[in-house]
């Protein structure tokens, strides 16, 4: 029996404790999307005097309990039941784990970790920075060795970086057409509306009002008038109340989606830098960059008929090699030149983190811009199409010989070693953890769209959009 596996009621302890740790990540952020739609509910409610307050000030740090539980009984009854069950799946998991669990009776090895394995190389991804890099790897490598076919692999490097090229303009023409065309326009109309709504809704006259860095009209919440919103026009109702930041727990939800999406184009570029710069070694030629392993026997065709390959079915770039073409030839990336992870840096890493971190910015500022919640929902697919432009271009263009090739194509792996170690998972809930933090900072704090929002719409617009959704 092998020592380093264990048990195997303490493999299970550990998959269990993953789990409890997902259902934990998934409950805290259910609690935070439902503190987002409370909060402004009851700091307008209190300052508008909407309803009778003991206090006029914002919840302090040292009432968050009390916070939290009004939440919770405020909660819908199918939310509960959720809830409930949520709850209840926590409670059986943790008692089956600790159960099941049994500690070995050999110490910790400080050389081994329970279910720890070394990972193979994995195929590159397979989209446009997947395809130019196989190609440029396989045909470098070629050229390199020798070959009859030089303009054709020139040629093949050249469509497969005009196809990326292409990529990175049009995802630039698109997100700077809609900031320029689109945002700043819905911005603008956003500001005048709610303008409107602040010189309505605030008694004292303009001359009594502040000013938000873009030069609108702020009122004093002491100077509010609920009974006015009565006498504003039905267009100036219907705009207002549609304002995304009328809707905490709405514009939550939909930024924090829109967050993800952004994060996971994040994430792919910074594994996909990892794999090629930081894992790979570096090479010192581009003949010692690859090693082949034929799926098939060689034959003695092409370029090279002496060569006949090594008992292991391997086959160094160095060798001769049984084809002209790699046809057939499952590669594996050894290692890349300096020259090629410094091409990886400059033409993919930074331009598609760039790119995914102004597409973030400009998409939340887009979304809570939108005043229409039908428009929001389009507004984030068309973002996402954006985003993902590259596989769209890559399953539509790319030649399927060129496809076959990034699929064989290997390269190490995000981890070199694989385990049930707290890091990888930590990691992973980092993601959401960073993609709610930044929702939050943005929605409370760092949202340009409307500076120095009152919080002061949702009250009054509850009965109306009510009456809206029953008649219409």
């Amino acid at each position: 029996a092998n020592p380093l596996s264990g048990p195997p009621g303490a493999s299970f302890q550990l998959h269990m404790a993953s789990n409890v740790r997902t259902y934990l990540a998934l409950c805290v952020c259910f609690f935070a999307t439902y503190a987002i739609a409370e909060r402004p509910r009851r700091l307008t409610r209190e300052s508008l005097d909407l309803e009778p307050a003991q206090t006029t000030s914002p919840p302090s740090h040292g009432k968050a309990a009390a916070v939290a539980y009004q939440a919770i009984v405020g909660l819908p009854f199918s939310f509960k039941v959720i809830m409930a069950l949520t709850m209840g799946c926590l409670l059986v998991i943790s008692i089956g784990a600790l159960l099941v669990a049994k500690t070995p009776d050999y110490p910790p090895s400080e050389e081994h970790h329970e279910d720890t394995h070394a990972t193979s190389p994995h195929p590159i991804s397979e989209d446009l920075y997947g395809l130019v890099m196989s190609s440029m790897i396989r045909n470098l490598t070629q050229l390199s060795r020798g070959t009859h076919k030089k303009l054709i692999r020139i040629i093949h490097i050249k469509i497969c970086y005009a196809l990326l090229a292409s990529n990175q303009v049009l995802q630039i023409y698109l997100a700077l057409f809609v900031q320029v065309q689109l945002v700043a326009v819905s911005e603008n109309k956003i500001r005048a509306v709610y303008d409107k709504y602040e010189i309505n809704m605030y008694g004292g006259g303009i001359s009594k009002m502040d000013t938000s860095p873009n030069g609108y009209h702020r009122g004093h919440p002491g100077d509010f008038k609920a009974e006015n919103f009565k006498l504003l026009p039905d267009d100036l109702k219907d705009a207002v109340c549609h304002v995304p930041f009328s809707q905490p727990a709405f514009l939550f939800a939909i930024l924090l989606v829109w967050t993800l999406t952004s994060l996971a184009e994040f994430r792919r570029a910074l594994e996909f830098h990892v794999r090629l710069v930081i894992n790979t070694p570096t090479a010192a030629s581009i003949s010692e960059m690859v090693e082949y392993h034929a799926e098939r026997a060689p034959d003695g065709n092409g370029d090279n008929p002496e060569n006949t390959g090594k008992k292991d079915g391997s086959l160094k770039a160095t060798e001769p090699e049984p084809r002209e073409a790699e046809e057939g030839l499952a590669l594996t990336v050894v290692g890349l030149t300096m020259t090629m992870k410094i091409f990886v840096v400059l033409f993919i890493t930074l331009p598609r983190v760039a790119v995914s971190t102004f597409l973030l910015v400009l998409g939340c500022n887009w979304l809570s811009s939108t005043n229409d919640w039908a428009g929001i929902i389009g507004s984030t697919v068309a973002l996402a199409f954006i985003i993902d432009l590259k596989s769209l271009i890559y399953e539509t263009i790319a030649p399927n010989h060129a496809k076959i090739e990034t699929q064989s194509t290997m390269v190490n792996d995000v981890f070199l070693k694989s385990s049930t170690a707290l890091l990888p998972y930590a990691g992973a809930f980092g993601y959401m953890f960073v993609a709610t933090l930044w929702t939050l900072a943005y929605v409370f704090y760092l949202q340009p769209v409307l500076p120095d929002y009152q919080w002061d719409v949702r009250a009054v617009c509850s009965e109306y959009l009510e009456g809206l959704a029953k008649h219409g």
